[in-house]
This record gives structure tokens, sequence and C-alpha cells, in this order.
């Protein structure tokens, strides 16, 4: 790599973390896009969210699924943007998909 490549994904990073750190979730959708950004993985987001108390009305627990619903949604700001572009790269790489 490059050192010019090197300073350009490093600036992208801090940029990221950056925008993660001042990111507050306010709904049920904020919290999985922050929890899955600081996971990187569905299945770990879902059990996050499950160990936190979150539920669907009728009672049944979160499942990877629930969580990639909420991130292919159309993103609603800088965050949910990010970890789309995040999911559509990690699906890429599971050669069962």
């Amino acid at each position: 790599m490059k050192i010019d490549e090197a300073i350009v994904l490093r600036d992208s990073l801090d940029n990221y973390i950056k925008i993660y750190e001042e990111f507050k979730p306010v709904n049920y959708e904020d919290h999985v896009i922050h929890a899955y950004a600081r996971l990187g993985n569905v299945a770990k987001t879902a059990a996050y969210l499950n160990e936190m108390g979150y539920r669907f009305e009728n009672g049944r627990k979160l499942i990877a699924n629930d969580i990639s619903t909420v991130i292919r949604k159309v993103p609603t700001n800088e965050l949910h943007a990010l970890v789309a572009k995040n999911l559509a790269r990690n699906v890429k790489k599971n050669p069962y998909l």
C-alpha cells in the first residue's frame, strides 16, 4: 500500500469513528444501526440487542434477518449510509449468498 492510500484510508476511518461516537440513538432503528456499526455482524447485533431487552410487540426475539432488514432501508443519516455499505460488502464476502 502506498503512503497516499494509507493516509486516505486513515482519514476515512477517522471520519467513521467520529460519526459513530457522535451518533445518539433515539429509537429502535437507531439502536440497530449503532450496534451494527460497533459489532459489524448481524447475528452478533441481534444477540446484543436481545440481551439489552429489545423484543417485538409479540415478545419474539430479534434475529439476524431483522437487523439486515433495518439496515437495508433507505438511509436516514450518515451512520446509516456507512453501515449499509458495510453490510453490502459483508454479504458479498459470503460465498453462500
